[in-house]
């Protein structure tokens, strides 16, 4: 085998294991907990971000300045981006799902191992697409995290 062929098969044999390490990992969070730690708490944040947006947008009275309409336009983006954010997580979540039997004329035991398969599979289903759509996530989190720092501002010039 030429010594750059066998380079590159150990290179994927090692991208696989690491990829594989992951996988295991994220699968064990999501029996766990029912979804990733880090997918948790950025649910908790996002949801009590898009609160505060919410707040901010329907009890406050801000004006018609050029400011002000900047700062309604900047919440509604970020509420927007928010709502996205919370429906990719909360689908990456255990409880997002009911797994019931669906015939009820089998019988139980069988009907138990059914559900329990299903809950299994969803379990490994989770915990990969949690490393798959971790990208997406990253710049969902980084539009908010721009956004919120943009509603900091323009509260700051408003209070001026």
């Amino acid at each position: 085998m030429d010594p750059s062929a066998a380079i590159g098969v150990a290179a994927g044999i090692l991208h696989f294991a690491c990829f594989s390490a992951k996988a295991i990992a994220s699968i064990r969070e999501v029996a766990k907990a029912g979804s990733t730690a880090s997918n948790a708490q950025t649910l908790l944040l996002t949801k009590d971000l898009s609160d505060v947006a919410s707040q901010l947008d329907t009890t406050c009275d801000l004006g018609s300045s050029d400011h002000a309409l900047a700062l309604k336009e900047i919440v509604a983006d970020c509420q927007q981006s928010c709502a996205k954010l919370t429906e990719l997580l909360t689908a990456l979540s255990l409880e997002s799902t009911t797994l019931q039997a669906t015939n009820s004329k089998e019988p139980v035991a069988r009907a138990r191992w059914s559900v329990r398969g299903r809950l299994g599979f969803k379990k490994i289903e989770i915990g990969i697409k949690s490393i798959w759509k971790k990208e997406e996530i990253e710049e969902l989190e980084m539009r908010i995290g721009k956004s919120r720092d943009q509603v900091m501002l323009r509260l700051q010039t408003l209070l001026l």
